[in-house]
């Protein structure tokens, strides 16, 4: 009787095993597809032996997969068998018993064994690939025979059915393009304007409507209740081609009207009649997604709103494809740009300039306190609007402001300060 179950207690060991590779060939097969090859260089650039051995695995790609896959299958036939001796020996089990193994099993390996370490293996793939790296080789030397042969064989087919593959480098993500760009940086190939210029591209997903966004105070807009001749001086005044429409309070917008609309209808009489209806979008809408949407609706313009559903701004098509294609830096309709570089750690800054792309951009941790933009910080900082010549210090910075008025700061110029040398024998 001990005997007996010393030998069902051997199986449970044994299936125990095979769950246990099953589950590391599983996470190396998707690390050697997720991996970067250009984080891993880097690393082995820099002595790390784990990086060194996980490289020579992506280069020999055929038959590391080779193995994995000959293993993979290996151990996930031996724990079948194992179970199904178990379930007909230890419990006697019939049709209707080995049917429900067979369930259970299956949804057992497809969360041990498949989803969970494939989804730990992508989100730390280099990680997951150098831990791997030395059992990985020593079972490439056992098994080299059988992964030899299965090679030849996938060899043949590909020649049969004149299967070709291209040998150029993919680069798989956003984050592997930065890498390249940090590592090029730090060599002194790629100088910090370019990659500063890049990862700013490579953000444009992660950017929302309130950083690009025209803020209220500086969008012209009519009354409803103003004559069509007002609105047409309007439009001689500014050159504008559109002029968003508001009722009672310039936050509480309610459409836009084309110049061409008044061309093409000059007996309207109220502007209401020739009124576009306003499109609105949360401030934390993604500019990406919004991109896509008033493309594929034909909307030239949206209206940003607060919790409130208060108008706090204005995004145009022109405002998001001059995010990508332009010179990076958000602009204005005159072409000046928001930051411009004036020297040496020296910039002039507009005050709409948004508070979070500043601190990205000049990398300021600033404790947002009911403030989006940076003359809202400058005045907050100071307690007051302040006057033109007014200036503070915060982090590494000086804050002089350029221009002001009684309502506004319009321009900031931003220095960074000098780092004070001890003079030698001070403490």
């Amino acid at each position: 009787m001990l005997t007996v179950l010393s030998d069902y207690l051997i199986y449970v060991v044994l299936i125990g095993i095979m769950i246990f590779f099953s589950f590391f060939f599983s996470g190396v097969e998707t690390a050697v597809i997720t991996a970067s090859r250009i984080r891993l260089e880097h690393l082995a650039k820099t002595g790390n032996a784990a990086a060194g051995r996980a490289l020579a695995l992506l280069d020999d790609l055929d038959e590391t997969v080779g193995m994995i896959l000959i293993g993979n299958n290996v151990v996930n036939i031996a724990a079948t068998s194992f179970i199904t001796y178990l379930a007909t020996t230890a419990f006697v089990m019939r049709e209707t018993g080995l049917f429900v193994v067979t369930a259970v099993q299956t949804m057992v390996f497809l969360i041990a064994c498949e989803l969970t370490p494939k989804v730990i293996s992508r989100a730390h793939a280099e990680s997951f690939l150098m831990l791997s790296s030395y059992p990985v080789k020593l079972l490439l030397a056992v098994m080299k025979p059988a992964v030899k042969l299965s090679l030849l064989f996938s060899g043949f087919l590909k020649r049969m059915f004149n299967v070709t593959e291209s040998s150029r480098a993919i680069v798989r993500s956003r984050e592997e393009i930065d890498t390249m760009f940090k590592i090029g940086e730090e060599e002194g190939v790629i100088d910090r304007e370019h990659h500063v210029y890049v990862s700013e591209i490579l953000s444009f997903k992660d950017i929302i409507a309130r950083e690009i966004m025209t803020p209220t105070i500086d969008i012209v807009s009519v009354e409803l209740n103003k004559s069509i001749r007002e609105l047409v001086d309007v439009f001689v005044a500014t050159r504008f081609t559109r002029i968003p429409v508001y009722e009672s309070r310039v936050d509480n917008i309610l459409g836009y009207v084309f110049y061409r609309d008044i061309l093409r209808r000059r007996s309207v009489k109220n502007i209401a009649d020739i009124m576009n209806k306003a499109h609105y979008v949360p401030t934390t809408k993604r500019i990406a997604k919004l991109y896509t949407e008033m493309t594929e609706n034909r909307i030239p313009l949206v209206f940003v709103v607060n919790e409130y559903g208060a108008v706090v701004g204005m995004v145009t098509h022109e405002d998001i494809a001059e995010e990508v294609v332009g010179e990076i830096q958000t602009r204005d309709q005159s072409g000046e740009g928001l930051i411009t570089e004036l020297g040496r750690n020296r910039y002039l800054l507009k005050g709409r300039l948004d508070i979070e792309y500043f601190m990205r951009r000049f990398k300021v941790q600033i404790e947002k306190k009911g403030f989006e933009t940076l003359s809202g910080f400058v005045a907050y900082r100071m307690g007051k609007i302040p006057r033109t010549g007014d200036r503070f210090e915060y982090d590494k910075y000086t804050f002089i402001v350029e221009e002001a008025t009684d309502r506004s700061i319009e321009k900031i110029i931003l220095q960074k300060r000098k780092k004070r040398r001890r003079i030698s024998g001070q403490p």
